[in-house]
């Protein structure tokens, strides 16, 4: 009976805690972009405002359309050529807003596992360095 007791209150804490960080975290304008058919990689974008005391970490992100699924920045490379690489960790300040953007911070879908449609809605999971997760729904656009 304790064990039931004890694990009800760590669900519900746990629960209760995901809720707040939702509320600390907004995330705006979150979309996918469509590519042809043959494409197996895309990239998604959003706004993520921290509204925390204190700066968020990103360390993961993954989804369920997609084999593997990371965090990149891309930028100009020293001959004049874009090139992006995997950022292992998005730091997010305190009160600020964060864009992942076309040709900047964005998050990269490899592999897909699914044929990606405009207007289809599909959860990105956001792991934080602390430990916890928040789930974002984005909505695939053709460009």
């Amino acid at each position: 009976m304790t064990n039931k007791i004890l694990l009800s209150l760590m669900l519900s804490f746990g629960a209760l805690f995901a809720q707040q960080m939702d509320k600390n975290i907004e995330i705006n304008n979150a979309y996918i972009r469509q590519m042809p058919p043959m494409m197996k990689m895309t990239a998604a974008f959003m706004d993520i405002k921290n509204t925390t005391d204190h700066d968020m970490v990103i360390v993961d992100v993954s989804s369920k359309i997609a084999k593997n699924t990371e965090t990149h920045i891309s930028f100009m490379n020293n001959n004049g050529n874009m090139q992006m690489k995997h950022m292992p960790e998005v730091i997010l300040p305190k009160h600020s807003t964060t864009h992942f953007k076309k040709g900047a911070k964005h998050i990269m879908l490899m592999g897909l596992t699914t044929k990606l449609k405009e207007g289809d809605k599909h959860t990105i999971s956001i792991t934080f360095k602390d430990g916890t997760k928040i789930q974002h729904t984005f909505t695939v656009k053709k460009f």
